[in-house]
């Protein structure tokens, strides 16, 4: 039978981050902030919340805020909101939707995952760089091919990179099969 859950998620680009790497995520974020208080972080296309969880985790007292599409992913991010100790609101809508309505709400950080497809990577990433305050900090797995395809966005992307002096750090081989993808990812921290 022809299985429709992986074109379904190929369309969505819903690929779950892997607890171990969304906990040291959010430790690279946590630890990039220092002992900033009352801080606002964003995590676009969140999925099943994820990263938002793992950071909530660390920083409790911090004010979320989760953006996702998907009906059924979006139910569980309203479960996590009620669930959890920190304040988290979850938003129902692509992230280029709610970034034309909020371009101008700044964040203290921004954790997240984005979809791959298109260089989605790459828009998600910039658009959400813009949110952030001066100082701000984001975090995000990119795909690896980003930092290597030949063409003209992504040496754009990848010179945009280099002059805001951004850390680049590697994730093991494999590390998102059992989020249904053996895609090679990145970790990338860059500070506004």
């Amino acid at each position: 039978p022809y299985d429709t859950t992986v074109n379904s998620q190929e369309d969505s680009q819903y690929f779950p981050t892997p607890s171990i790497i969304a906990r040291d995520m959010a430790q690279l974020l946590v630890e990039s902030l220092g002992a900033l208080k009352d801080i606002k972080i964003l995590e676009p296309s969140a999925g099943r919340g994820n990263l938002a969880y793992e950071f909530a985790a660390l920083r409790p007292e911090s004010n979320i805020v989760m953006i996702e599409p998907d009906d059924i992913n979006y139910s569980y991010l309203e479960k996590l909101a009620e669930e959890s100790d920190a304040s988290m609101d979850s938003f129902h809508s692509t992230f280029e939707e709610y970034y034309a309505e909020n371009s101008d709400t700044v964040f203290d950080g921004v954790i997240m995952n984005p979809p791959f497809s298109n260089s989605r990577d790459i828009n998600h990433i910039k658009m959400a760089f813009s949110m952030l305050k001066p100082g701000g900090v984001l975090v995000s797995i990119i795909s690896e091919n980003v930092l290597y395809y030949d063409n003209k966005e992504n040496k754009e992307f990848v010179n945009w990179l280099n002059e805001l002096k951004a850390e680049i750090f590697n994730v093991p081989y494999g590390a998102f099969k059992s989020s249904g993808t053996m895609i090679d990812t990145r970790i990338i921290k860059i500070i506004k």
